[in-house]
C-alpha cells in the first residue's frame, strides 16, 4: 500500500468519525474540518467533498478497503452502469480505465458479492 493509499485511509476514516457527530453531514456528503468561520487559532476552516460508493472494498483489488463507511475522495472514483464504485489507489484506477465492460463486470460482480449488507 503506497503512502496516497494511507492518507486517504487516513482521511476517510477521520471523516467517519466526524460523520458519526453530525447527521445532516450524512446526508450532504460534506465533511467539515475545523469550524465555520476562522477558529481560534486563525486558520481557516478546510471543507472536503466526499463521495458516496457502492462499495466498501476495492473493485480491482477487493482484499484493499475502499472506505468503511463508503465514502471517499471523488479522484478514486468511477461510474459504471449507473453506479459509482470506489478504487483503492491510482493503479486500480489505471487497471479499471483500462479494462473492458465485460471485465468491469465480473470485479464488480466479485466485490459486491463480499460486501457487507
Amino acid at each position: 500500500m503506497n503512502v496516497k493509499s494511507i492518507s486517504v485511509i487516513l482521511l476517510v476514516t477521520a471523516a467517519g468519525l466526524l460523520f458519526a457527530s453530525c447527521g445532516e453531514c450524512r446526508e450532504c456528503g460534506t465533511v467539515a474540518v475545523g469550524a465555520e468561520g476562522a477558529p481560534s487559532d486563525g486558520m481557516p476552516s478546510t471543507r472536503i467533498e466526499l463521495v458516496r460508493v457502492a462499495n466498501t472494498y476495492c473493485v480491482v483489488s477487493p482484499e484493499d478497503m475502499v472506505s468503511p463507511n463508503r465514502l471517499t475522495i471523488p479522484d478514486l472514483t468511477r461510474e459504471f452502469g449507473g453506479v459509482v464504485y470506489g478504487l483503492c489507489c491510482d493503479g486500480c484506477l489505471k487497471v479499471w480505465d483500462d479494462s473492458t465492460d465485460e471485465e468491469r463486470r465480473r470485479m464488480v460482480a466479485r466485490t459486491m458479492a463480499r460486501e457487507p449488507e
